[in-house]
């Protein structure tokens, strides 16, 4: 990404590095909306194996936030976390646990969510994460650092969080996206395509 190739360059003044997308196949993805609840209830997904650097304090954060305030919201963590235990004491937290990357379709069915939040502290590289649910067409919010911010701006179904804002200042932009979320008729073209591997990403000379 961008962002990466910025960070190297503040460290190493090299001058022939270059930013690529990995190759991903080219989609035409439909954009799948929030399902309306009569019962107001947001139900928030969190995705992959989640440890300090991929924000688990930030969603332990958030759990207590919710039981404190008896907000109607539910947390689905899609995965497991480096600390199960601390969120076994909340009914409205749900943790699959381990999977295979075949078996996230049939995960994203059974768990229904509005939206999947990423809430990486480090900076991405890249983040393949976002790739499968972009390539699943749902909503995203991700915090902003790194080269996840980078690569969303350019769709709709996507919100990039200030990581400094409060909790209820979070909630409340992220509440304000899935209502627009629920009327948006979208669909966009999603990976990285190149012609050749060796000339165009990894940029070989020709002999």
């Amino acid at each position: 990404s961008k962002d990466t190739k910025e960070r190297i360059l503040k460290k190493i003044p090299v001058k022939n590095i270059a930013a690529q997308y990995h190759p991903e196949s080219v989609k035409k993805i439909s954009f799948v909306p929030p399902k309306s609840d009569s019962e107001g209830v947001l139900r928030i997904g969190f995705i992959g194996a989640i440890g300090a650097h991929k924000g688990i304090n930030k969603i332990k954060s958030l759990v207590n936030y919710i039981e404190e305030h008896s907000l109607s919201i539910e947390v689905v963590i899609l995965g497991y976390t480096s600390d199960n235990s601390f969120f076994e004491g909340f009914d409205f937290v749900t943790i699959t646990g381990k999977y295979q990357s075949s078996e996230l379709d049939n995960l994203l069915l059974d768990s229904p969510i509005d939206l999947i939040f990423l809430t990486s502290i480090w900076p991405e590289t890249y983040g393949y994460t976002f790739s499968e649910i972009m390539q699943k067409g749902l909503p995203i919010v991700s915090l902003d650092i790194g080269a996840v911010p980078e690569r969303s701006r350019n769709y709709k179904n996507t919100l990039i969080i200030d990581p400094s804002l409060s909790i209820e200042e979070t909630l409340a932009k992220i509440k304000l996206f899935i209502s627009q979320m629920k009327t948006l008729n979208y669909s966009y073209i999603f990976g990285n395509s190149y012609t050749s591997i060796s000339s165009d990403y990894y940029k070989f000379n020709k002999v």
